[in-house]
C-alpha cells in the first residue's frame, strides 16, 4: 500500500521541496500562509482544514518550519498535530534545525508509538525545483528505510548520517562552513578589489586556484558581480544557523573560534539589515568598511 505523505510548512523553501514531490505522486500541504498553499492546489495538491486534519490522514508528515521550536510547537502545541497522527506513522523534519530539541520531540513521539526522522537539506530553493538537494537523514535505520522511497526518484542525494539528530547536526555543520566561507570571500575579494583587481577577475582567479569556494564558484557569478543579490535565504535564518552550530559546539566541547566571529558578523548584519534581509546583503556592509565596490547593478 502506498503510503500518504503530507507537508506542513511550505514557505520558500518547503514549498519547492512539495512543488518537486508532487512530481512522484499524491501530496496534501498546509500553511498558515494560504497563498503558499493555493500555488500548490493548483499543481495538484490536496489540503486539509487544520494541520492537524492534514496529518490525521498522512502516514509520513513532512516539515519544513524556521526553527525545531516551532515543529515541537506544531506538533505538541495549540495545533495538536502529533495527537491526531495515527498509531506507525511519520514525522520526518527538514527544518534545519537544533538536535537537541528534535531529540526531544523524537523520545516523546515514540512515546506516542510515532517514529521520528531528521532530514534537513542543503541546495536551498533552486536545488530543490532541479532535484540535486543533499537529504541528510538521522534515526533508525527501519524508520530511513521508510522514508527513502519519498525522495529517491526525485532527490538521489541521500545520506543516513545516524541517530536521530546526527541530520540536523550534519546540517548545521555544512552551514557554518558555508558562513564562515561566505564571509571570508568577502574579505578576500575586498582586499583584491582595493588593490586595484577587478572583482569579477578575482573571483576567477579564485575560482581557478587553492581559495576556490561555493560563494565564490556561485553566489558571486549568480549573485553578486550582477548585483541581483537573490540567494533565496535570509540573513537572519543563517544567523540562527551559525548561533545554533555554535552553541551544539560549545555543548559538545568542540572549538567554534571562527564560527563564533562569523555569528557575531551575521548578527551585525541582521541588526542592520533585518532578519529577512537575503544573506548576500552582508557584502554591503564589507564593501563599506574597505572603501570598495563589488557587487554589480542589476540591469
Amino acid at each position: 500500500m502506498t503510503e500518504r505523505v503530507g507537508f506542513i510548512g511550505v514557505g520558500n523553501m518547503g514549498g519547492a521541496i512539495a512543488a518537486r514531490l508532487l512530481e512522484r505522486g499524491p501530496l496534501a500541504v498546509w500553511d498558515m500562509d494560504v497563498g503558499a498553499v493555493q500555488a500548490l492546489t493548483q499543481a495538484g495538491a490536496a489540503t486539509a482544514e487544520s494541520a492537524a486534519a492534514l496529518a490525521a490522514d498522512c502516514d509520513i508528515l513532512l516539515t519544513c518550519l524556521p526553527e525545531s521550536k516551532h515543529v515541537r510547537e506544531l506538533l505538541f502545541g495549540e495545533q495538536a498535530v502529533a495527537a491526531a497522527m495515527g498509531r506507525g506513522a511519520m514525522v520526518a523534519d527538514m527544518t534545519t534545525g537544533d538536535p537537541v530539541i528534535s531529540r526531544e520531540i523524537a523520545s516523546t513521539l515514540l512515546d506516542l508509538n510515532i517514529h521520528f526522522v531528521d532530514a534537513p537539506v542543503s541546495g536551498g530553493p533552486m536545488g530543490a525545483q532541479q532535484g540535486s538537494l543533499a537529504i541528510m537523514m538521522g534515526g533508525e535505520a527501519d524508520a530511513v528505510a521508510r522514508l527513502r522511497p519519498v525522495f529517491e526518484a526525485i532527490f538521489p542525494n541521500l545520506d543516513h548520517v545516524g541517530p536521530v539528530g546526527a541530520g540536523h547536526a550534519m546540517k548545521l555543520a555544512n552551514n557554518l562552513l558555508n558562513a564562515i566561507c561566505r564571509l571570508a570571500t568577502a574579505e578576500t575579494v575586498a582586499l583584491a578589489v582595493k588593490n586595484g583587481i577587478d572583482p569579477a577577475q578575482a573571483v576567477d582567479i579564485i575560482n581557478r586556484s587553492s581559495g576556490r569556494n561555493y560563494s565564490t564558484d556561485i553566489t558571486y557569478p549568480r549573485d553578486i558581480l550582477p548585483g541581483t543579490m537573490g540567494q533565496g535565504f535570509t540573513v537572519g535564518l543563517m544567523h540562527k544557523d551559525v548561533r545554533t552550530a555554535c552553541e551544539l559546539a560549545g555543548a559538545t566541547d568542540v572549538p567554534r573560534a571562527f564560527g563564533e566571529i562569523a555569528r557575531k558578523l551575521l548578527a551585525d548584519g541582521e541588526a542592520r539589515f533585518g532578519f529577512d534581509a537575503d544573506v548576500n546583503s552582508t557584502i554591503i556592509g564589507m564593501e563599506e568598511a574597505a572603501d570598495v565596490k563589488i557587487k554589480g547593478t542589476a540591469k
